[in-house]
């Protein structure tokens, strides 16, 4: 039969056991009296016996309560090692049986408290990985006005400084009146509120949404900001847009309205005078024939509705095309054109046609702003796989504050001479080059000229002819 191993059982036979020990010693005095023992070596015995009873049983207690300790030790170290944060800790197995059952509950919890926290960063990884990406804005304010969460779009938006840290009050940081009122009319109104504003540097516009939150026993306030300002500058653009175009077309349409009554209250009966008259009202037609068909160029290109026909193009010939056709024009303004030595040159990969119209503008808009005795140069050179085509003037140049506008569409500088064209050549040339997958800029400064600049590939082991 297997003795029981609970501590309990294993005191009442110790000391049952001890008990009998007691009893054989007081057996053993009574025998020795009978035979006639003495008196004092009967108390020897006895007190010998007794002496050595208490010391048994006092390391037989001693034994056993280090024994039915060692377990107690063993769970209490691995609480403390769980209350650390040691969640793969696990409590030994081959415990007493009165402690197995605790350390088989404490197992159990850490791996439900494991399983709890993995699932908790989970998702506070998935909330986290949302807020970071999202194109909205989001900010977490707390009872007193300090920031709990950001995320990157809502400090970039409101132009936090790198290093935010909970806590900072928010009102302190962004110092705007009208985000401020924001929370404080959704705190005082206990419901969502909603304002458009705009921010300074960066003239952002924003749209801002205030709910209030309950967290954790605390009233907070959430904040969700959109960015409209790319809304807005499409908005002002179309404005814009129609202004320029009914502007541009206003005055021929107001010039052939007046040479049309002119010539009904009787000029076409002057032949010289209807003469005059009708070549003014072609001239106009014309004029608004080319903005017509600028305008649905600068829309196909834009959209990307124009496909490219690539193929190597000598730009050697595109530069004396254009000498051609800008050649009589320059002359009559008293400008001159020419083409600057290139030497051998690989053909341009590149939409002939387009390439072509490109360069076409920038010559056309030189030989425009250049005053008579002026010069306008066309050069080309091959860098690094690429082709860089100027057209440079030595003209009065331009302020830097046109400098980086005027590839914009019907952005016109100030010249005092040669007032024409609607401000879309330069934005064509632009959206021309940068399909090809090139670049273009402007250098330039006053009473010093300006150099107009575009890249386009070239081909690979291919090379042109030499300009005539």
């Amino acid at each position: 039969m297997r003795p029981p191993r609970s501590p309990q059982w294993r005191m009442a036979l110790a000391y049952g056991g001890l008990i009998l020990a007691v009893m054989a010693a007081a057996t053993l005095l009574l025998v020795l009296l009978d035979r006639g023992a003495s008196a004092g070596r009967v108390l020897l015995i006895m007190a010998t016996a007794t002496a050595a009873a208490l010391g048994l049983s006092t390391l037989l207690a001693a034994a056993i309560a280090q024994r039915g300790a060692r377990p107690l030790r063993q769970l209490t170290a691995a609480a403390r090692r769980l209350a650390q944060g040691d969640l793969d800790h696990t409590v030994p197995g081959g415990l007493a049986p009165e402690t197995r059952e605790l350390a088989q509950a404490l197992n159990a919890m850490t791996v439900s408290l494991k399983r709890i926290l993995t699932d908790y960063a989970s998702e506070r990884d998935k909330l986290s990985a949302i807020l970071a990406t999202m194109n909205d804005g989001v900010a977490l304010l707390d009872e007193q006005g300090g920031i709990i969460l950001v995320n990157p779009a809502a400090s970039e938006f409101l132009g936090f400084p790198a290093g935010v840290q909970e806590g900072q009050r928010f009102i302190e940081i962004v110092r705007d009146h009208e985000l401020s009122a924001l929370v404080s009319q959704c705190r005082e109104a206990g419901g969502p509120r909603s304002l458009e504003l705009q921010l300074a540097p960066e003239r952002r516009h924003l749209s801002v949404i205030a709910a209030p939150l309950s967290l954790q026993g605390q009233e907070c306030v959430l904040l969700v900001l959109h960015d409209l300002t790319q809304a807005r500058r499409v908005e002002t653009t179309r404005r814009e847009f129609l202004a320029n175009v009914s502007h541009e077309l206003r005055t021929p349409l107001a010039s052939i309205k007046a040479s049309a009554e002119t010539l009904v209250e009787g000029a076409k009966d002057d032949p010289a005078a209807s003469r005059q008259f009708l070549d003014r009202i072609s001239l106009n037609v014309d004029r608004m024939s080319l903005l017509v068909e600028e305008l649905l160029d600068l829309s196909r290109l834009e959209s990307g509705e124009v496909k490219l026909n690539l193929s190597g193009v000598d730009v050697h010939k595109g530069i004396a095309e254009a000498l051609e056709t800008h050649g009589e024009r320059a002359n009559s303004l008293g400008v001159e054109l020419r083409a600057d030595p290139t030497g051998p040159l690989p053909l341009a990969l590149a939409d002939g046609p387009r390439l072509r119209q490109a360069l076409s503008n920038l010559v056309e808009n030189a030989v425009k702003f250049t005053p008579a005795g002026g010069r306008v140069s066309i050069g080309a050179r091959s860098r690094r796989g690429w082709l860089e085509i100027s057209v440079a003037d030595l003209g009065i140049g331009m302020s830097p504050e046109d400098v980086p506008h005027v590839f914009e569409r019907f952005y016109k500088v100030d010249r005092p001479f040669n007032q024409s064209g609607v401000g879309l050549g330069l934005a064509i040339a632009k959206h021309i080059v940068q399909s090809h997958g090139g670049r273009i800029w402007v250098e330039s400064r006053m009473g010093e000229g300006s150099v107009f600049t575009f890249t386009v590939p070239a081909v690979k082991d291919g090379s042109g002819g030499q300009a005539g």
